[in-house]
């Protein structure tokens, strides 16, 4: 076993640990995180969407951070003793790294053979270079490991009109007149699972009922999961996680897009079936084209673990030639990332492709651009005799021509997630992690560095950062440095203070105004602060806003339970209420007016006022009405007057 490989084993034997296993009091997450006065946070799920009664005990943000960073020491060891390579053109391998050409095309697809079995051999190669190394004491600096693609560190900035917008996915759609929402059921006489996706007719409210249901997926050969929707126009796109063989098997064999003609809500017509091989990265819609992107292991032991990355259109099977390949040639991994591009309007249209062999799956997904993110720690000393974190971004075009790299560098400091990269008209903004500071790049549409500053930060762990107009904002340790990047040739450091809550998830509200939701472990209440961001940089708290200790979050990691009604100002967000001396609890989404600059409440939507399992933890607007929406259930209320209009059950 490789160090990577068993560095992978430890990052899942953590995670089954903190899952289910009993860990004496004071070293559980909860006792620490008490510790750090951070508030615990509970979510009863969408049910997977099949209405069960599943509670979720939700990662507190200090505790995803603490925990990432136990893992990042351990990465650390392991990276520290592995010694990188670079993949010739000519196929062969050997130590170091090409810093000016990370990327290059593949000749022919015969090559791909050699190419694979090399970059196997190679990591053989560092495992034996490890054992000869053993016995030497490099001291290993703290470095931040790449992150997971499902990484807590994602902690981004919502923001309210792109959420509200076909170009991201979620598991209910509105398109004014309709609602899409993704459920599960179970086949009693099957005993499989059912994904469907139930289409409501929503005016008049009064009159609201279901129309139909589209039925996604039944079968007991694997299991599948639907678990985003895109809604373009009259097309319905469904995403789904296969996986493969045993249904209870955690590994992923393949994507799915589904394509429903919607035309006629009455009577949908699936019009496509894109089925693309490898596990699930993240997906966006570019202009009018859906652009897919998988990342697909390979094993050296397999029969087919040297086979191209493929996908098929309603059976018909298609795979990239040479000319749509490219690989990374820095200490590349043992597998592909594979990018479709597939016309949402013309469905006869050719599929764009492109593959990468050895690259991974940390990708920033701007409004024109796919970048990718590969992270690596020099274990040769420069001439210098320093050892560096390197990232290599890869920028790849998205567009009506297709897809194609724009592209690439390499930078000095680790770029752990997406949160910590933002494009700005044609620039990308990067922050990059060193052993107890970071780096601020700004780079143009050609990848080239027109901007620096070093050391613009210091670091204890992971921060969070944020990107918000022409600052950067960096958190952790409970400061911000600000850094103002309005030219964009000389970033700058301008501002170091304590942050407060500001920093962890933020939704946009207006341009100006952010809220973020905490829970205040002294009081036991959850908070709302709404931010606001000035001119200066510097945002401030405005107004907050708590709920007292009956009141829980039921869907606190889910940026998207919270609705934005863009142009008034308004923000909504799913609670629970709890009744101690009953034992009862009410699902409730609660409105909040922020147009004078204060949080207010402007009323309370009863979803279920003898809530068991099944919270609301989504809601859509529609003219003058909320609709209320958890696995069972629809309800519409009149916003006017909080007033009940109808229900649709939807199970």
């Amino acid at each position: 076993m490789n160090d990577k490989q068993t560095l992978k084993m430890i990052n899942k034997e953590i995670k089954h640990a903190a899952e289910n296993i009993d860990v004496p009091e004071k070293l559980q997450k909860e006792f620490i995180v008490d510790m750090l006065k951070n508030g615990v946070k509970q979510e009863k799920d969408f049910s997977d969407k099949t209405g069960t009664n599943k509670i979720i005990y939700l990662k507190r943000i200090a505790t995803a951070a603490a925990a990432v960073f136990f893992i990042t020491v351990i990465s650390a060891a392991f990276i520290f003793k592995e010694k990188p390579f670079v993949i010739n053109t000519d196929g062969t391998a050997e130590s170091g790294f090409n810093m000016n050409s990370p990327l290059r095309g593949i000749k022919s697809i015969e090559e791909i053979e050699q190419v694979v079995r090399n970059i196997f051999s190679g990591k053989k190669a560092n495992d034996s270079n490890s054992s000869e190394n053993s016995g030497k004491s490099d001291e290993a600096e703290y470095v931040a490991a790449p992150t997971d693609k499902n990484s807590d560190l994602n902690h981004g900035i919502v923001d309210g009109e792109e959420n509200s917008s076909s170009r991201v996915a979620d598991i209910v759609k509105n398109d004014g007149k309709y609602l899409y929402i993704v459920t599960s059921c179970t086949d009693r006489e099957k005993g499989t699972s059912c994904e469907q996706i139930k289409i409501v007719r929503a005016v008049p409210a009064e009159e609201m009922k279901t129309v139909s249901t589209i039925t996604l997926s039944d079968s007991s050969a694997h299991k599948d999961e639907c678990f985003d929707i895109y809604l373009k126009g009259n097309t319905l796109i469904a995403l789904i996680k296969r996986y493969s063989g045993n249904p209870s098997d955690s590994k992923e064999d393949s994507t799915i897009a589904l394509f429903y003609d919607i035309s006629d809500p009455n009577s949908p017509v699936k019009t496509r079936e894109h089925i693309q091989d490898g596990s699930y990265v993240t997906s966006k819609i570019y202009g009018g084209k859906l652009c897919l992107i998988t990342n697909k292991q390979l094993s050296e032991s397999s029969g087919d673990s040297l086979s191209v990355p493929a996908f098929s259109v309603n059976g018909v099977v298609s795979r990239p030639g040479a000319e749509n390949i490219l690989m990374s040639v820095n200490d590349p991994e043992g597998s592909y990332l594979f990018i479709t591009l597939t016309d949402i309007s013309d469905l006869s249209a050719e599929v764009g492709k492109l593959a990468i062999l050895g690259s991974g799956s940390n990708i920033y997904c701007s409004s024109s651009s796919v970048y990718v993110s590969r992270a690596f720690v020099s274990v040769e000393a420069d001439e210098q005799g320093n050892k560096n974190n390197l990232t290599e971004i890869y920028k790849i075009n998205c567009s009506a021509s297709g897809i194609s790299l724009s592209g690439s560098c390499t930078l000095e400091g680790n770029v752990p997630s997406s949160a910590f990269m933002d494009e700005s008209g044609s620039n990308l903004r990067v922050a990059a992690l060193n052993s107890n500071c970071g780096n601020i790049y700004v780079l143009n549409g050609k990848m080239e560095v027109i901007g620096k500053l070093e050391k613009a930060f210091n670091i204890s762990f992971i921060p969070n950062v944020k990107f918000i107009a022409d600052k950067a904002y960096i958190i952790g340790s409970g400061e911000m440095t600000v850094i103002d990047l309005s030219d964009p040739t000389a970033p700058a450091s301008s501002v170091s203070e304590k942050t407060g809550n500001f920093g962890l998830d933020l939704f946009k509200v207006s341009a100006s105004k952010y809220i973020s939701i905490s829970h205040d472990s002294s009081s036991g209440c959850m908070v709302i602060t709404l931010y606001n961001v000035n001119g200066s940089g510097v945002p401030t708290a405005a107004s907050t806003y708590s709920l007292d200790s009956t009141f829980s979050f039921p869907a606190a990691n889910d940026t998207k339970s919270l609705m934005i009604i863009n142009g008034k100002d308004i923000f909504g967000i799913p609670v629970i209420k709890s009744n101690a001396a009953t034992g009862s609890e009410i699902s409730e989404y609660i409105l909040f007016n922020t147009s004078d600059g204060i949080i207010s409440p402007l009323g309370t939507y009863d979803h279920d006022g003898n809530y068991i399992g099944d919270a609301a933890v989504r809601a859509e607007n529609i003219g003058n009405t909320l609709y209320t929406i958890s696995g069972e259930k629809v309800v519409a209320f009149s916003l006017a007057d909080a007033s009940k209009l109808s229900t649709a059950e939807i199970r």
